[in-house]
């Protein structure tokens, strides 16, 4: 039986999960809530950048203010008649997106509320399977205890362009590989190994997690192996996991440190 992912990602205690990239982000996010609350943690999710509203299926309670105090007072409430709450500081109408939180009300939140979790998506990408950073990306809270990068398998092999990258320009630049030529194994493990090491020096202490999505079939699993071989041999990752989240989450293989 593969693990859960809670389990697969040592999410065995409390703490605070920051995660990047892209090409399931926000799937992640809210199955991680929901195996959490299953185990009966406490668990708050939000975003440090923007977010289309979750529905119910994903979250029962969406709280927005846009003080930090008011948020604590309104989010504090709803802990009392729910284990997991969405929250943010507004709400963008015509865009149907949540406005994060700034990543210094993080811990603040956190503690204040005594909630078990908090798990922020902490990066965009434009629904595009990968990414390359900018280099005020992406905003992950110092207090993280897990770090998880997110990428797309199904990117591998696509033309590298803005089709399939978000900041595609960026990807050439840091991996080497020319604007239009296949994306291959080694550049998503290059980027996604750029990716981790600029937050290192202020992460010292942090679990790095990579989450290969999208495996969905012997192929594209294939593809995941590769891109983890290549990672495993960097190093900055402390586990990679190759996997799916859609239409259910399954880990499928993972690679650990020893």
């Amino acid at each position: 039986m593969p693990p859960e992912l809670h389990t697969a990602l040592n999410l065995d205690k409390k703490g605070m999960v920051s995660i990047i990239g892209a090409g399931g982000k926000t799937s992640l996010m809210f199955r991680l809530a929901a195996e959490l609350i299953s185990l009966d943690h406490t668990v708050l999710t939000t975003t440090t950048t923007k977010i289309f509203v979750p529905d119910k299926t994903q979250s029962p309670v969406l709280v927005t203010a846009d003080t930090l105090d008011a948020l604590k007072d309104l989010a504090r409430d709803g802990l009392g008649r729910y284990a997991h709450l969405t929250i943010g500081c507004g709400i963008i109408p015509e865009q149907n997106k949540l406005i994060g939180i700034p990543a210094g009300w993080a811990k603040d939140i956190q503690q204040d509320l005594g909630v078990d979790w908090l798990i922020i998506e902490a990066d965009g990408a434009r629904r595009k399977p990968l990414k390359a950073s900018a280099d005020h990306e992406p905003v992950v809270p110092a207090q993280s205890d897990h770090i998880i990068g997110v990428t797309g398998l199904d990117a591998v092999g696509k033309p590298l362009s803005d089709d399939h990258v978000h900041r595609s320009l960026i990807f050439s630049s840091r991996t080497g590989l020319a604007l239009g030529e296949p994306i291959t194994e080694k550049a998503v493990a290059k980027i996604l190994g750029i990716e981790i090491q600029r937050l290192k020096s202020d992460h010292a202490d942090t679990l790095f997690t990579a989450f290969l999505n999208k495996a969905d079939d012997p192929e594209t699993l294939d593809k995941g192996k590769q891109v983890a071989q290549y990672l495993m041999a960097q190093p900055v990752f402390n586990q990679v996991l190759v996997g799916t989240l859609q239409p259910s989450a399954r880990v499928k293989q993972r690679y650990t440190k020893t």
